[in-house]
Formats: C-alpha cells, structure tokens, sequence
C-alpha cells in the first residue's frame, strides 16, 4: 500500500525591522564614488510605490549613497528589497557599506559584473514591470567575501549605463526580515491497527487509522490531503 501526505499552509507574512521604506517623503543621498554619471536622474516618486506612499526612481545613469543609522549584521542576518524594473539598463543593483567595504546585488541589466563582491540574484524567472521581493542574506555573503560581520551604515543603489541605453529601476521596502523567515513545518504520519483478519497463508485484510501531527512555527491551520494510491 502507498500513501502520501500533503498540506497546505496559509499564514500571514511577518516583517521584522524596515531599514529603509523612503515614507518620510524626503531623502539625502549623495553621489557613490566616480560612478554617478548623471546625478540629479533620481527622485522618491509617489507613482507605483510597491508600498505606502514613497519609492526611490533612478532614471539615469547614476550611483547614489544614502548615510543610515548603523545596523549590526550577524552571520544568519537576510534582508528583503523589492525591485521593480521598467527598462532594463547594463547593471541594476542595490549595495551595502560598512564604511570600508561594499557587496552589491544585481538584480536586473544586460552585462553580469565581474568584481568578486557583486552577487547575481535569481530567486525566479522574473518579469519587468512588476514588483518583485529578494532576500538577500547578507550576513552569509558579506563574511564569505570578506571575512568577518560588518555594522552596516550606507546603502547605495545604483542604475549603470555607461555605454548604451538607461533603465529605470524603482527601490521600496527594505527590511531585516531574519527573525521572520518562512520554517519548514515538521510532519509525520501515525498509525494503529485496529483489526486485521488471516485471508490465506501469506495474506491479511487489515483495519488501519492514520493519524497526522504537524508542527509549524509559522501557522496554526492546516489542510490535509491523503492519497493512499487506490483511489
């Protein structure tokens, strides 16, 4: 006889503490390096924000920093950013400064970059023109290509075009979303024989109850499906 359990979670989505989600309405950022060809191509714009009322637009080939409150990474530390990319350009990505070292992600863009501190995300077959949720662990990342856990004060988005056609990228919701990560659940399937009747020599007809526990950080109602092959 063959069975399989299967279920179904449904849960709310928690987030932990946000980083940066620009609802102030106003921002300071600053030009990154010798990168920020165009720097004025930015703005925090109201249409589309993936939530409240703000996103970060850049539309020219620019790098910009933003100075934040210092925020102490450990080696388990998974940040969360939503992107939404219009055009694509040669190289969209978001960064994170310890005030001595950079790691940036790229996100969308034509040309793959080749410094050992820049992480391709492919969490999908993602399309443009929608919003999209990365996780990013950047404690794991950061200790891998440096060798030690930052206190992270400065994140740079950048939107790089130097020879051919600017994006458009939007930046919303960044949030530390470790102490929130979805957990497996831990299943498993009980039973008891509660009759079983001698049909020939080497043949039973048995009564059995299944039983199944579930036990899921992240959800108390379930549903189960059992398939036991026989329709």
């Amino acid at each position: 006889m063959k069975w399989l359990l299967a279920f179904l979670i449904i849960s709310s989505s928690c987030f932990g503490g946000a980083i940066e989600d620009f609802e102030s309405g106003t921002i300071t950022l600053t030009s990154f390096q010798d990168q920020d060809q165009d720097p004025n191509d930015w703005q925090l714009t109201t249409s589309n924000p993936h939530s409240g009322n703000y996103s970060l637009l850049l539309y020219g080939n620019t790098w910009k920093s933003e100075a934040i409150n210092p925020v102490a990474v450990t080696d388990t530390t998974v940040w969360q950013i939503a992107i939404y990319c219009e055009t694509r350009g040669e190289m969209q990505g978001f960064g994170i400064s310890d005030g001595v070292n950079q790691l940036f992600y790229t996100f969308f863009g034509r040309d793959l970059p080749e410094d050992t501190n820049w992480y391709t995300v492919y969490q999908g077959a993602f399309s443009q023109d929608q919003w999209h949720q990365y996780m990013l662990p950047i404690g794991r990342d950061w200790e891998i290509a440096f060798g030690y856990l930052p206190t992270i004060d400065e994140l740079i988005f950048v939107n790089d075009a130097d020879a051919s056609t600017v994006g458009e990228i939007q930046f919303d919701s960044i949030i530390d979303v470790t102490d929130n990560l979805p957990q497996a659940p831990n299943a498993r399937i009980l039973y008891t024989v509660e009759d079983q009747q001698k049909v020939s020599a080497e043949l039973y007809r048995l009564s059995i109850q299944f039983y199944g526990e579930v036990f899921d950080p992240d959800s108390e109602t379930h549903t189960w499906a059992w398939d036991f092959g026989d329709s």
